[in-house]
Formats: structure tokens, C-alpha cells, sequence
């Protein structure tokens, strides 16, 4: 261990006030902003990705117990939640409404070729 973060943060949330203190570990040495950096960097792919897959989808929830079935059940949850950002839902919860339970609008959202 060359180095260690603290990182208090403080904020309002649902109308409550909230204090959380994290620590961060490093086998190098970096300056604060470029440890900064990687945290903020850390926390948008898990803002953007975890939080969708572990709130919107309920996988921690999952009750999968064969290992390579929950990666492979991970992996499709992973791409419809890209396919719907592609598709410019606004929401993962509206990209739900709009295809929950709609096979012939399903396949066409994944059967035509994606526009990057």
C-alpha cells in the first residue's frame, strides 16, 4: 500500500441529510486530482451501469445459483440495458414500459442494425 484517500462526502437526499466517509487504496502514488479522477470515474460506471442492473433490474436479488448462469443472466441484463440507451429511452424504467411484455417490438428493437 503506497497510498490512502479519504473521502468525506455530505449532501441531501429524499429531504434528508446524509454523511458518508469512504477510503480508497493504491499500490502508487498519485496526486489528489488524479486520485479524484479515478474515483469519479469509479462511481459514474457504477452510477451508470451497477446501480441500473442492482435497483431497476433487482439483481442482487437474483436468486441464481449456478455461477455461470448469473454471469450469462448479468450479460443480458448489461446489453438490454445498453440496447435501451442506444434506443434513447429516457429511462430504463421507461425503456420497461415501453417493450414489458411485447415480443414482435422486442425483436424488431433486436433484429434491426443499431446506429452508433
Amino acid at each position: 500500500m503506497k497510498c490512502l484517500v479519504e473521502v468525506n462526502r455530505t449532501g441531501i437526499r429524499e429531504n434528508e441529510p446524509y454523511e458518508n466517509r469512504s477510503f480508497y487504496v493504491s499500490n502508487k502514488m498519485y496526486t489528489a486530482s488524479k486520485m479524484a479522477e479515478g474515483i469519479r470515474k469509479h462511481w459514474g460506471v457504477e452510477n451508470l451501469i451497477h446501480r441500473e442492473k442492482d435497483v431497476t433490474q433487482n439483481e442482487d436479488k437474483n436468486m441464481i445459483k449456478d455461477f455461470n448462469m448469473a454471469k450469462n443472466v448479468s450479460l443480458l441484463q448489461t446489453i438490454s440495458l445498453n440496447i435501451l440507451r442506444l434506443k434513447k429511452c429516457l429511462t430504463i424504467t421507461q425503456g420497461h414500459e415501453i417493450y414489458a411484455n411485447r415480443p414482435v417490438m422486442c425483436k424488431k428493437l433486436i433484429s434491426k442494425p443499431l446506429r452508433i
